[in-house]
Formats: structure tokens, sequence, C-alpha cells
């Protein structure tokens, strides 16, 4: 029960982490960066000061068995009505072999049931310490293929070159769920043309994976009076479907976060019915404003 370990987090009444009502249980540290993880919180061993939703959080705090039993204690009656239980997950669990499989087992001593979340890419003999002690093992396999694996997305200034690609993804946009209005043809195409150029304020960047673009974005600059000084606007952000669930828009506001380090004020709108985009934005920061915009169009 003194076994000492590092996590970052404790997420009660888990549905989708193994069967039945779980606690998960989240380790710090991964030996992998994976470019759409969606934990990139848990990437690092240290404990780290981040910003979440708008303010400073420490990510990460070092625990003892004995300190996190209890809160998993608490959730015995939910684990037994629906075959549930405890799940370890991360950043990668199999990396803290000298805490993981003593937190296990003393779920296993309460007749708790196990699993864990995990890459496998951890050393045999780390591997090993944790089997006696699991009930089921969620392999994450990340990508069959290694070496595309390791590509990393490339994010571009818009130019001549992206026009046809970028006018492509636009139609599929602005007729997605992500908008509650229709925007024209002719506007669509003066914004290509707007960012293109660079003239009119207006910034264009697409998303190239394997040389081949998957997404765009607009983004524009201005002063603004409540912070004192320059705002920047997320005008449209999208990304092709068969490149979602890989972070790219994770990496584009960390991008966006450096190139920008200097701004005040990050700014998007959003559709409050694109729930995985509201979870995107809260989780990398983004808080909700408790006053509604009017405008006037002379388009």
């Amino acid at each position: 029960m003194k076994a000492k370990g590092r996590i970052f987090d404790i997420q009660k009444y888990s549905i989708h982490d193994g069967p039945g009502i779980r606690t998960i249980v989240f380790l710090k540290g991964c030996a992998l960066r994976c470019r759409w993880c969606c934990n990139p919180e848990s990437q690092e061993f240290d404990i780290q000061t981040m910003m979440f939703e708008g303010k400073e959080k420490v990510m990460g705090y070092d625990v003892t068995v004995e300190d996190v039993m209890p809160a998993i204690l608490q959730d015995t009656f939910y684990y037994n009505r629906s075959g549930g239980g405890v799940t370890l997950s991360g950043g990668e669990a199999l990396l803290q072999p000298n805490f993981g499989p003593h937190l296990l087992h003393a779920c296993k001593d309460y007749g708790i049931n196990t699993a864990i979340e995990t890459t496998g890419f951890a050393r045999w003999e780390f591997i090993e310490k944790y089997l006696p002690y699991l009930d089921y093992v969620l392999m994450d396999i990340k990508h069959m293929n290694s070496a595309k694996h390791a590509v990393k997305m490339k994010i571009e200034i818009m130019n001549e070159s992206h026009r046809d690609k970028v006018l492509e993804l636009s139609k599929a946009f602005y007729c997605s769920d992500a908008l509650d209005h229709e925007v024209p043809m002719n506007i669509i195409e003066t914004n290509i043309d707007a960012a293109i150029s660079g003239d009119k304020g207006l910034i264009g960047f697409v998303f190239c994976e394997d040389n081949e673009v998957v997404g765009f974005s607009y983004v524009t600059t201005y002063y603004e009076t409540e912070v004192g000084g320059i705002c920047v606007q997320i005008i449209d952000l999208y990304v092709n479907e068969n490149a979602r669930g890989k972070g790219v828009a994770t990496q584009y506001f960390n991008y966006l976060f450096d190139k920008y380090s200097d701004a005040k004020r990050f700014r998007l709108e959003v559709v409050k019915d694109n729930v995985k985009a509201v979870s995107l934005y809260k989780k990398m920061g983004f808080t909700d404003v408790s006053y509604g915009q009017m405008k006037i169009d002379k388009i």
C-alpha cells in the first residue's frame, strides 16, 4: 500500500474503458508522442503547469496506493451491479512498474475487476509484473505502419497551390453540422483569394499529411480592449473526416499558441450542438463567453 506513483487524474463512472461502470486512474508518462494523442498532458512524466479551460492547472501529482484506494472503493456498489471495476490508463501505465502492479494487486484484494489500456510499448520485464493482477488488457494499436505512425502532420501557410483542395474542403465544411447557416459559393472563393493574397488581414493555414492537404483554417488578428492587446480570431477550422482522431486540431492549436505567443486572447466560434468540437476546445483551454454577439451583414 506504500508503493508510490505519479498520476494526473482519477475519473469516476466511466463506461468506455472496459466492461461495466469503472474508475479510471490515469498514470503520468509515455514513451510515444502520437500526434493524435487525446491526453497530451500525460506524455511527460514530469509534473507540469499547463493551461486548462483558460486557467493554469498543475498536471500530475505523486500518490501511494493507499492514497488512491479510498477513491476506488467509493464506487464498489456500482462495480458489483454493472460488472465494472478499475482501469489503469495514461500516458502509458506500463511505464510505472513499481506502482501500477501494486495498485492492481490492492484492487484484486478487494475483489475488484481490473483492466489496463496500453500500447504495449514497454519491456517484457515490466509487462509481466502486471499480468497476474489483470482481468482485461485493452490493447491500443496506434498504427499498423511504423513509418506512417512517425510521420508528423505539417502546417503550412495557404498558397496558390492549395487552392483547389481548400475549395473542395470548404464545400464540405460549409455543408457540415459545424455551421448553422449557408455560405454562398462566391463568398467561399473570395475567402480563399483573400487568404492567398494576404492583403486583407486574413491568414490561411493548411494541414498536410503525407504531402496531402487534409484540412484548413483561417485566422485574423486585431486589438481587443478587454485584454489590452492582440486577439487571435480563429474563424474556420475543418479537418477531412479521414484525418480526424489523429490530433490534427490539437497540434494546430499548439502551433498557434506558439506562433502568436504575444497574443492576449484567442477566440473562436462553435455551434453548441457540435459536442466533440466543444469538448476539444475546452480541453485546449477555451471557455464560454457570457454575452451574445450581434451583426449587420452588407453583402
